[in-house]
């Protein structure tokens, strides 16, 4: 059964004439922007509940599946928002198997329930783990099923899910993706994604819009949240982020609430704390003492073995390339081998969350940038002071020590 989602006689248009005006203004000033227009009129439902409580609502219980397909990453040197399509891997192709049965049974006019159970007999469980295998799982489960379809046609798979609480519809093309997910429930907010013209990501509810557009001119960010407007354009989202820090905030919580992360800023702490560890693998000089402390990780006694492996864990910030590069090596023992493994285990899902962060880092080349490793002297301790000092000295050929205001002078004076 196909399903058509798009319900303009049961939603009304927004009362506010600002959602207009800054329609007006995204189809102006970004190609392809007619889409927020219609969309601002098309998802605008009823809701008892205050536009503010976006916390609530049967979109949260999706929202963990939501985040695994839409990973936000940037092309380093592009610095363009993309949708890590590629993290998906095989298990779509796999999933298109299961897909292509189901097409076939749909020709045969076999019933939906009696699908659902053959395709999960002829295709391993293994292979149906997919993260839009995932989503359509919770939004059939959460949200209330009440009908669902695939269809594959001209190399397009469209796959929809229409419930009392939610629903949901997918259509990927080659690399070209659109989702569109509907809450008929609290907050009654409109998820829309589309990756064929650039990138465009659009949530809407009761007096709520949230807008990211990015294509090769640039981007434009839009938050409309009642009577407060919020509008800003950069050539890349850090740019935009580090112009209007007020803007990136509201909009990463508001879309935060739908399963969407956002990208970080370059002016966020944990960016400014990743930079500081990322700066310390840089100055890695002292590989005597960890040279000794490998050794002692051989040591007959094992509170030693244990002592040793805790003083590594603690410096892995500071040594992280050359432990690693230690661990390509032929002459380590197998002890030695097996606790660094363990330590470098901890450590990488200890930093799994800080990965938004490095990216930040590497795209914005923060660790080349003066002005931005003298603004980290403000969360630096006394260690990392001298580390702020050696590679500004190293940098700018100068030495002002630990006076911060001669830093930022210099800057100053020097700026191009």
């Amino acid at each position: 059964m196909s399903l058509n989602l798009n319900r303009a006689q049961t939603k009304s248009a927004y009362p506010k004439a600002v959602f207009f005006t800054m329609a007006l203004l995204l189809a102006v000033e970004f190609d392809g922007s007619l889409f927020a227009f219609s969309a601002m009129q098309e998802s605008q439902k009823a809701s008892s509940h205050d536009a503010t409580g976006l916390e609530r609502g049967p979109m949260q219980k999706i929202a963990p599946s939501v985040k695994q397909i839409l990973k936000m990453k940037f092309d380093l040197d592009g610095k363009f928002i993309l949708i890590d399509q590629k993290s998906w891997g095989e298990q779509e192709t796999l999933e298109a198997q299961k897909l292509a049965i189901r097409k076939q049974m749909l020709d045969r006019k076999v019933d939906e329930a009696a699908i659902d159970r053959m395709v999960d007999q002829l295709v391993p469980s293994r292979m149906t783990a997919g993260p839009i295998t995932k989503l359509f799982s919770e939004v059939r489960k959460r949200g209330g099923m009440r009908s669902s379809s695939t269809s594959v046609s001209g190399g397009r798979t469209t796959m929809t899910s229409f419930g009392a609480d939610l629903s949901c519809r997918v259509s990927l093309s080659g690399d070209r993706f659109e989702m569109r997910i509907d809450e008929f429930k609290g907050p009654g907010r409109t998820l829309e994604v589309c990756s064929t013209v650039g990138t465009r990501i659009l949530l809407t509810g009761t007096d709520t819009l949230a807008m990211l557009h990015q294509t090769d001119v640039g981007i434009m960010g839009v938050l409309i949240d009642g009577d407060e407007v919020y509008s800003g354009r950069a050539s890349d989202y850090y740019a935009l982020s580090k112009q209007n820090p007020k803007l990136h905030g509201k909009l990463s919580a508001i879309f935060r609430h739908a399963g969407v992360d956002l990208p970080l800023g370059v002016n966020e702490p944990e960016v400014k704390r990743v930079a500081l560890r990322m700066l310390g693998s840089m100055y890695s000089s002292d590989l005597t003492g960890l040279s000794q402390l490998i050794e002692q990780l051989n040591a007959s006694e094992f509170s030693a073995r244990e002592e040793a492996s805790k003083e590594i864990e603690e410096l892995f910030p500071a040594f992280e390339g050359a432990i690693l590069k230690e661990l390509d090596s032929d002459e380590l023992s197998i002890e030695a081998r097996n606790r660094l493994k363990i330590i470098v285990k901890r450590k990488e899902e200890a930093q799994a969350g800080d990965r938004r962060a490095e990216d930040c880092v590497k795209a914005n080349k923060l660790l080349g940038s003066i002005d931005y490793i003298i603004s980290l002297f403000e969360i630096a301790d006394e260690q990392s002071r001298q580390l702020l000092v050696r590679h500004l000295t190293k940098t700018t050929q100068q030495d002002f020590g630990m006076d911060v205001e001669k830093w930022k002078q210099w800057s100053r004076d020097n700026a191009e």
